[in-house]
């Protein structure tokens, strides 16, 4: 099911970086919406923070189903970020 949310639509209008947080599935939703929505042809970067990795952190748009391949082209604007715990503990003794 395509994920529909204001959020999603006024992203259109008011926003060029988006940063996601979320389950695997949610962020794969977010992007087959965005992808509907032609959000994904460059003009928008996505940013997907990862505490702990999930299982398919390689190919985060694999689900198994007939939208994988479209998943797949609109994964390319997504910029994923992973962090360990030891790092994040570290960043505060940076500044």
């Amino acid at each position: 099911m395509l994920f529909k949310s204001s959020v999603t639509t006024a992203a259109i209008h008011f926003v060029l970086v988006v940063i996601l947080c979320g389950s695997a599935k949610f962020i794969r939703d977010f992007m087959l919406t965005a992808h509907q929505l032609h959000m994904t042809h460059g003009q928008y970067v996505y940013v997907v923070a990862h505490q702990v990795p999930h299982q398919n952190v390689n190919t985060p748009w694999v689900a198994g189903d007939e939208q994988d391949e479209t998943a797949k082209l609109a994964f390319e604007t997504v910029l994923q970020v992973r962090c360990t715990r030891d790092r994040y503990r570290n960043i505060g003794r940076l500044y």
